[in-house]
């Protein structure tokens, strides 16, 4: 018995349940789990080594980056902070709490911040400083641009948070959709985000696309046989999924530039592989493509009101990789009104809605059993025609544990397969990273428990990317850490390399 006591107490400290005597704080993880461009860390000693995907970073330490570089870290309760081009960042506190949260201070010297904050628990309190501003967060979506002279400019996109002057209180909160401007002896300024200046940002557009499920609803409508301009079925879709904060609907303007397409006219005749292709070229993650009608009736059982019925067709395709995730083949709704369209307006919103609904709950689901499932990983490979991609299969084929590889489709220069692997994903990255692929060069850009991401140069036949200003040496890069000189430690060749959560 005492022995199977011990044994639980064990589990249970695995697990956080259980807390070490005494309820002092221990040490939390943060794991870099994207990486394109250089960046360097310095550690608690100040020696300075090139940050590599996958890395943890723990309490003390500053990440430096360099020109053209972004990075993300992710914490344990799932937060994310994703670092842009020349920012200086420290991780000066970051610590379990006693009751199982997480302590954390961030400190920005100077650079560009992006924090996704899980929703926190407990006592948990987490806290970003530059040199103007203190924030304190408890599930929050917030960028930060911290100049080189102090200035800080700071949006919140989702949440509150709180803030204030180093060393003061923090009593000036900040809501969503909200900006703050704080400068070196001044009072804080405070606006509205404007939607149009972030649209112009490639930071903030990364940024944003990294957050959520992109979706692009297609439904066009027949209203008595008579085509609608307008679709309400797609309009009360849309506000559904707008409604769950995983969901990113993809404008009206960008839906519009392939709503008419070809591809989109094949996928309305059930081609899911014309509905992922049309899904990629805006860059959406998930495509709803389906047909809704409207018809009226008159009876004099209803006093002279209008009765319609709503019928509505529609698919969720996968825009990576074809597959239907949910499908609605014929869905009803009624609705009585005094007039045919207040009545065929009614109906088309329920069944619009509780298309959605449904779907938002199937996608969901979806998401969540692969992540459980780890049967076979998906590996895309960019920067790549018909001849590469086979070069890239065969290779792969070849690799030992590597049991059967399946390309599943490419679409311009982004190729997808599926393969078969006795390891995880890791693993497969390792014995990727040490193949030899002849004149081509593949390189790991992605990693997750259940997908990989490949990035293919050389080997001719495809035009050249447009090339990348070169990085500069250290004598040029100019102050890119809070206190000391960067030393000459490392400069290799620019690498792209990504680590990221299963959807």
């Amino acid at each position: 018995m005492d022995r199977m006591k011990q044994g639980l107490m064990a589990l249970l400290l695995v697990l956080g349940a259980v807390r070490p005597a005494g309820g002092a704080a221990t040490e939390y993880k943060a794991t870099v789990t994207f990486l394109k461009g250089l960046a360097r860390l310095q550690g608690r000693g100040n020696a300075v080594t090139q940050l590599a995907l996958g890395q943890t970073i723990l309490e003390g330490e500053t990440i430096l980056t360099l020109q053209n570089t972004k990075v993300e870290l992710k914490l344990e309760n799932g937060t994310s902070i994703r670092l842009g081009p020349t920012t200086s960042f420290t991780l000066a506190t970051l610590q379990r709490t006693p009751m199982g949260g997480v302590r954390g201070l961030f400190k920005v010297a100077k650079g560009r911040l992006w924090f996704t904050v899980a929703k926190l628990t407990g006592d948990s309190d987490l806290q970003t400083q530059t040199p103007t501003v203190v924030a304190a967060v408890k599930g929050t979506v917030y960028r930060v641009d911290a100049a080189a002279d102090g200035k800080t400019d700071m949006e919140v996109y989702d949440g509150t948070v709180a803030t204030g002057k180093p060393g003061g209180a923090l009593d000036t909160p900040v809501g969503a959709n909200e900006k703050l401007v704080a400068l070196p002896n001044a009072a804080f300024e405070r606006g509205a985000v404007d939607d149009a200046e972030d649209d112009k940002d490639e930071w903030i557009r990364w940024n944003k696309s990294r957050d959520k499920l992109r979706i692009m609803i297609i439904l066009p409508e027949k209203h008595d046989n008579e085509k609608a301009g307008a679709s309400i079925s797609e309009n009360a879709a849309m506000r559904r999924f707008l409604n769950n904060y995983l969901f990113k609907v993809i404008e009206k303007e960008q839906a519009d530039k392939v709503r008419n397409s070809d591809q989109i006219k094949a996928a309305l005749k059930g081609d899911a592989a014309a509905a992922a292709a049309a899904g990629l070229e805006v860059a959406a993650d998930l495509i709803i493509v389906g047909e809704a009608s409207a018809k009226y009736f008159k009876s004099p059982a209803l006093g002279g009101l209008i009765s319609a019925t709503a019928n509505l067709t529609a698919r969720a395709v996968r825009a990576d990789t074809a597959e239907v995730i949910a499908a609605m083949p014929g869905l009803s709704a009624r609705a009585v009104d005094i007039t045919d369209d207040a009545a065929a307006s009614k109906a088309l919103i329920t069944a619009g809605e509780k298309m959605a609904s449904e779907f938002v709950d199937a996608i969901i689901t979806k998401w969540k059993r692969e992540a459980k499932k780890g049967a076979g990983l998906d590996v895309t490979v960019d920067g790549v025609d018909y001849k590469k991609v086979k070069l890239v299969t065969n290779k792969l084929a070849t690799i030992e544990g590597v049991r059967d590889v399946q390309s599943l489709y490419l679409v311009g220069r982004r190729s997808l397969l599926n393969v078969t692997f006795s390891g995880d994903s890791n693993g497969l990255a390792d014995r990727i990273e040490a193949a030899d692929f002849g004149a081509l060069k593949v390189s790991v850009v992605g990693l997750s428990a259940y997908k990989l991401e490949l990035e293919v140069t050389g080997g001719g036949a495809l035009a050249p990317e447009k090339p990348a200003p070169p990085v500069k040496k250290n004598d040029e890069e100019g102050d890119v850490t809070p206190s000391t000189e960067t030393p000459a430690a490392v400069a290799p060749a620019e690498t792209t390399t990504e680590l990221e959560e299963p959807r």
